[in-house]
């Protein structure tokens, strides 16, 4: 807020306001003029975004958005336990995953999931896990968790182009001559 005080072309400090006070001030003909005395106000930085857990309403598409450019230092900034926040994260495809809460209950232990905290594991989590167990534990069911629903860990996306690459490669899905899928029995 401003303060409104009499003003002429003669201004001088006033040093318990530190704002610049006329010396005709308790004169007869003052003029009002709109002051703020800014000096005061300390200039913060601009806080980095926060990315939390999302409803599971949200469709993955629709999740914010990491820039390519804030990947590397979130990314490492959720590495596992030792990291500066505590917190786990995994990029399963282009979707940021906190899989925190998850570790001590993960049927693989947790050391599987450690393995790729702040890296992408796309193919990995695919190949022990279907549809239903990214709709019902990763996404979240619709229904409360006071209900017996349960929260999702989707924290956001990747931007566009932004890859995690997987630090190992997918191997090739062949068993002798022929492709294993859906059918191969």
């Amino acid at each position: 807020m401003g303060w409104i005080r009499a003003l002429d072309a003669r201004a001088i400090p006033d040093p318990v306001l530190g704002i610049k006070v006329s010396e005709k001030t308790a004169s007869s003909r003052p003029s009002i003029e709109h002051i703020e005395d800014i000096a005061h106000l300390s200039l913060s930085a601009p806080t980095e975004p926060t990315y939390t857990l999302q409803p599971s309403t949200i469709p993955d598409a629709e999740l914010p958005l990491i820039s390519s450019s804030e990947i590397p230092e979130l990314l490492a900034q959720h590495s596992g336990p030792g990291s500066p926040t505590g917190r786990t994260w995994i990029v399963v495809d282009s979707v940021v995953v906190d899989a925190t809460e998850f570790l001590e209950n993960h049927p693989g232990g947790e050391d599987i999931i450690l393995q790729f905290a702040g890296r992408q594991c796309g193919w990995q989590f695919w190949r022990f896990h279907s549809k239903g167990i990214w709709e019902e534990w990763v996404k979240g069911t619709q229904k409360p968790v006071e209900e017996g629903g349960k929260r999702g860990w989707r924290v956001a996306r990747l931007e566009g182009d932004a890859v995690v690459k997987n630090r190992f490669p997918e191997p090739r899905k062949f068993v002798g001559l022929r492709k294993l899928g859906a059918d191969w029995w």
